[in-house]
């Protein structure tokens, strides 16, 4: 389904301004809050001035918004002064619009205006004409949102809309949400039993069950693989640290926020949950005088770190308080620094694409955050920018630049995935760090006999293991490749003069590593068939009388179907070939 959800901006524009046109007409005491925009929408938060909207009320706004639009009233941008700005909104009481105006640099205010001034809202829309140019709209729900994100501020209540040029346009959005629905991995790993949250724990901390917990598993053991293949060296480092250790790398000041509250022991000592595991990893460089011979120093850690998280942002496996994720740094020299990161930019495309992900992006995060200003190193900062871009450029993609700022230790760039249904989900991130050997006075002995301070590389290939699981489950609507699966084969007896045979088949699959099981409940074989189907089973193989005549099996592929009788030592070959080769499709279809 190829729908880009990006290419109505005027639809969706136009249609929150003509929303908040209607909700000043149907609710006078209301104060409009500001529009914002997300991947599939637009959404208008507002101050209702203690009435209520639910759901059922939608359709009486999208009634009013729908006859704004086949009146083609006429829409154009206009400009005040800031003070004629702040004069209108006095009048009209509306202290959000006035809070946002002193925001606003210079001394323009842009606003829109529809029918000749009856409704004026901030803000400018490109290219609007006419009411007519919302197209078709349609107002889905409604949710509370803190304003501007502050808990600390008014909760205001949010109308969530989309709009198309096209009835037909919708329609497919709705069946691009259906299928949405039945790819959504809280969805699928709730059904297959793979994790749960629980708030007796705490929300955002994930729990894994066995068939999750094995996927995450095998996921390590696969990237540590091919960072030992690579020339990294394993570490493992506690999940909490002394108050010093981030005070003086810099994380305490500017990862507060997201750091779970420090820990007071009985002797005074402060200690705070890691949130990285790069501070951690530089001490073990300095822990011992290092040569330039030593250069690059590589090292990896499947490394448990744990952020704070607001409850708002918190979304199934995508938006953790605690995640794990395939930690690597790379201290290394000037003269090493450019080809590092391109070797690791490559050895990221090289992993993200056996699994079957080939439709990348890629964003530059080159701003410099403004407590970096202050550090004298815009040369360094500079440099590392001009090298990021050119290996992009190099392996044939072009960096999108993010309007954000980077971390406060260098600029970086980010690898999207785009999923087979156009989600983009960034995985993988690779940065420079400039800053990060200074604070900590991190040195090696040069060729001259002295001491100098070198730079470090932050990467991680597949990120948190939780969110790339969750990738994982959309893209292949829970049909992951053969050797994450845990159950990977489920015999089924006919009846139960078959279990025996299913017993002995399950006991050489056992003996080959090969975990499998057996279905002894008394449903009908097409009762089996159908709940196998549902736990997404990669294998359901059939055992009658006239398989263990031959001592074969009829084997169903999961997302495939019966591929028919064959003999089991065949079967079990096939299968074995596949999980060695950590082939991404079944070898027998």
């Amino acid at each position: 389904m190829n729908l880009l959800l990006s290419d109505y901006q005027l639809q969706r524009s136009t249609a929150a301004f003509l929303l908040g046109s209607v909700i000043v007409k149907m609710y006078p005491d209301a104060q409009l809050g500001s529009v914002g925009f997300t991947e599939e929408g637009f959404y208008y938060d507002i101050d209702l001035g203690g009435s209520d909207v639910s759901e059922y009320d939608l359709l009486s706004l999208e009634e009013e918004i729908n006859q704004l639009i086949q009146k083609a009233l006429i829409i154009r941008n206009i400009v005040k002064t800031k003070d004629e700005a702040r004069e209108f909104f006095v009048v009209k009481e509306e202290a959000y619009k006035r809070e946002r105006i002193e925001e606003i640099k210079g001394n323009r205010v842009a606003f829109t205006s529809m029918d000749d001034g009856a409704f004026l809202d901030l803000g400018k829309i490109e290219g609007v004409k006419s009411s007519k140019d919302a197209g078709v709209v349609k107002l889905l729900s409604i949710s509370g949102a803190y304003w501007k994100g502050d808990e600390n501020r008014p909760m205001l209540t949010r109308i969530f809309g989309v709009a198309f040029p096209t009835q037909e346009e919708l329609e497919l959005y709705f069946a691009y949400k259906e299928e949405m629905a039945r790819r959504d991995h809280r969805v699928l790993a709730k059904r297959l039993n793979m994790y749960f949250s629980d708030q007796s724990v705490g929300a955002g901390l994930v729990i894994w069950q066995p068939r999750g917990a094995y996927i995450k598993q095998q996921l390590s053991r696969f990237i540590t693989d091919i960072y030992l293949e690579n020339g990294f060296m394993p570490l493992d480092t506690p999940h909490i640290s002394s108050k010093v250790l981030f005070e003086h790398s810099g994380h305490l000041d500017y990862f507060k926020n997201k750091m779970y509250h420090g820990m007071k022991q009985p002797d005074n000592d402060q200690y705070y949950i890691k949130p990285m595991n790069c501070p951690m990893h530089l001490l073990v460089f300095g822990n011992k005088t290092r040569s330039y011979r030593e250069l690059p120093w590589r090292v990896m850690e499947m490394g448990t770190v744990y952020r704070y998280e607001k409850h708002s942002e918190l979304q199934g496996l995508l938006k953790t308080r605690g995640f794990t994720q395939d930690d690597c740094h790379a201290v290394v020299a000037r003269e090493h620094f450019e080809s590092e990161l391109e070797s690791q930019f490559h050895l990221i495309l090289f992993v993200l694409r056996s699994f079957g992900l080939q439709d990348f992006e890629v964003v530059l995060h080159s701003k410099m955050p403004k407590k970096l200003q202050a550090e004298n190193v815009s040369g360094e900062w500079d440099l590392a920018v001009s090298v990021l871009k050119n290996l992009v450029r190099k392996a044939g993609y072009a960096a999108k630049e993010s309007s954000l700022p980077s971390m406060f230790y260098g600029p970086k760039i980010e690898v999207i995935v785009t999923d087979v249904v156009k989600r983009k989900r960034q995985v993988s991130s690779l940065q420079l760090d400039i800053l990060s050997t200074k604070k900590l006075e991190i040195t090696y002995t040069g060729k001259d006999g002295l001491q100098h301070t070198p730079f470090m590389i932050h990467r991680t290939i597949l990120g948190s293991f939780e969110r790339f699981i969750a990738i994982l489950l959309e893209h292949t609507a829970g049909i992951l490749p053969l050797w994450l699966q845990f159950e990977k084969i489920r015999f089924l007896p006919v009846n139960s003069k078959q279990e025996f045979y299913a017993e002995t088949l399950q006991k050489k699959c056992r003996e080959v590593g090969i975990h499998s099981t057996v279905d002894y409940s008394s449903e009908p074989i097409e009762g089996k068939i159908k709940q196998a189907e549902e736990d997404k089973i990669p294998y359901i193989v059939l055992v009658g009388e006239k398989e263990q005549k031959v001592e074969g099996v009829s084997v169903r592929v999961q997302g495939t179907g019966d591929i028919g009788l064959m003999r089991f030592d065949s079967f079990l070959a096939s299968v074995q070939e596949e999980i060695a080769t950590k082939s991404i499709k079944s070898l027998l279809v």
